[in-house]
């Protein structure tokens, strides 16, 4: 102890009080790792009423307000509006899953390391608003509510039996990670035999012909006529 007050007293008063500013600079640096990664809580996805719908969040125009609350929540992504219509044109939210509507891949155009087409504001690869992973394979846009982001669909059948906030009627297309291959998908709500969003070729092989076969009279088979004779044997 002794040592160190004499060595403390050979040091000059002119470095003494740089030093001692710029160790309180460091206590107070508020520039530390903690504050560059803020403290993000995930909402949670709730739908008690089994609509396909979020009670807790969604943004329907992609303005950054929950539409629930009307309070602003973290993001990333832009809002742009072309058309004026007060719609986002880049990022819609109308099912409240946290993911986005018009485009379910992952893209990262601004090369911040964070995916534009998902709320994850930390970017620490975890939904924001259903608590999530999410890897650059999948967002499991799907997973949740009424829009089926993956195909570009609001489904207008919604049926969730066990409460887990997922279409039961479109489970088997989309088996839980690691559980072997995707079917493929076809998925028939309003019963026509044909899959949802199919256009026939040509466009008359559609409603209108089947219409059109249903109201036309059956044929009446005519008359059994014989077999034409060889002329050769006619001759005698």
């Amino acid at each position: 102890m002794k040592s160190m007050y004499f060595l403390l007293l050979r040091v000059p008063q002119t470095l003494l009080i740089p030093m001692f500013m710029a160790a309180t600079a460091l206590a107070d640096d508020p520039a530390s790792p903690a504050s560059d990664s803020p403290a993000v809580s995930v909402i949670g996805y709730v739908d008690a009423d089994l609509n396909g719908l979020n009670d807790h969040f969604r943004d329907a125009n992609g303005d950054g307000v929950n539409d629930v609350n009307h309070k602003p929540y973290q993001h990333h992504f832009r809002f742009v509006d072309l058309n004026r219509d007060g719609t986002n044109d880049l990022f819609v939210d109308q099912d409240g899953d946290g993911v986005n509507d018009l485009d379910a891949r992952y893209k990262d155009a601004d090369g911040d390391g964070i995916c534009d087409n998902i709320t994850d504001f930390d970017g620490d690869g975890i939904n924001d608003i259903t608590g999530e992973k999410y890897s650059r394979k999948s967002l499991r846009g799907y997973r949740y509510g009424r829009v089926d982001e993956e195909r570009k669909t609001v489904h207008r059948r919604f049926v969730d039996n066990d409460r887990d906030g997922m279409n039961d009627l479109i489970r088997r297309f989309h088996p839980p990670p690691g559980n072997g291959p995707r079917r493929d998908h076809f998925i028939d709500e309003d019963g026509d035999g044909i899959a949802d969003g199919r256009r026939l070729h040509p466009p008359m092989a559609g409603p209108r012909l089947i219409e059109r076969l249903k109201g036309r009279p059956k044929r009446r088979p005519g008359p059994r006529r014989p077999p034409p004779r060889d002329r050769k044997e006619g001759r005698r």
